[in-house]
This record gives C-alpha cells, structure tokens and sequence, in this order.
C-alpha cells in the first residue's frame, strides 16, 4: 500500500541526524591544506576542526568535561633531511585564548582510532599522518598551531 511517501525520503532526515551524533559532526576551521616547508621536516596541517567531542577507544569513548571541546589537527610530517630523525608530536603545540596547549591524544589518523608513537622516527624521504587532539575551553578562539622549529602558523579567523 503507497501512502504517497517512500521510505528511503522519509527516513532520510533521521539518518542525517543519526549520522551527525554517530560521526560528531565537525566544523572546520581552515578551508585547505597550509604547508610549513624547510628545516629537517616538511609539516602540512591538512585539516583542523572543532569536534567530534569524542574518541572511540577499544574500551568505550573519551569526551572532553563540560564548557571544553576537541580541535583535531590532521597533520602530514615528511623527513625532508639526509638521515633518520625523530620528532615529538607533543612539540605541536595549540594555541587558544593565549593558552599554548599540548595535544591530548595522539592518533594514527588510520579508519580505526589507534594511538601514536609520541616519537615516530621517520627515515629519509619517509612521510607519516597523525592527529593530534586538543582539549580547548569552548569560549577560547584558536588562535595558532607552534611546529617544533618552524615557528607559528596562523588560523584564518
């Protein structure tokens, strides 16, 4: 029996919601990747929003206390140098309502949340994605990312 409506259009605006809660909908806060040449990495913050406010662990979820959210910074680290070198995650610093801010959780930005190595020796040429999660006070704008030995780069507001 047609009612006149079919089910897949009906049901459309509960799965976008559902999506949306599932997923955590997030904002973005640049709108491109923005590539910090030079020195002995090659560093491209290639995504930076606000939310999801949750982490999916293999024993449940993480979310920030209340009046905080999470800012995901995607980044991209390339060993541009002649020889092997490390580098600290937890260098990458966040900058936010003049608070500078370590990363909470460090993930190998893969289909599945994993945690990262905070040291991840990378061989010449070698690339590697991460994210670096925030815990940042709702009401405080982000103003900056601080890249070990590279300087600042500046969020677009």
């Amino acid at each position: 029996m047609d009612h006149g409506r079919h089910p897949s259009r009906a049901c459309a605006p509960a799965a976008l919601l559902a999506f949306c809660l599932l997923a955590g909908c997030a904002k973005a806060l640049i709108t491109g990747p923005i590539a910090m040449p030079g020195g002995d990495f090659d560093v491209t913050l290639k995504a930076l929003t606000k939310g999801p406010d949750r982490y999916n662990t293999a024993g449940g979820y993480w979310t920030p206390r209340k009046g905080t959210g999470f800012i995901w910074a995607t980044v991209v680290i390339r060993n541009g140098g002649s020889a092997a070198k490390s580098i600290r995650l937890n260098d990458i610093r966040l900058v936010a309502g003049g608070r500078t801010i370590r990363p909470f959780i460090l993930d190998m930005a893969s289909a599945v949340t994993m945690r990262a190595n905070p040291e991840p020796s990378l061989k010449p040429g070698e690339s590697i994605t991460r994210r670096l999660v925030y815990v940042v006070p709702d009401a405080d704008p982000v103003e900056k990312i601080l890249l070990p030995g590279k300087g600042d780069v500046l969020i677009p507001r």
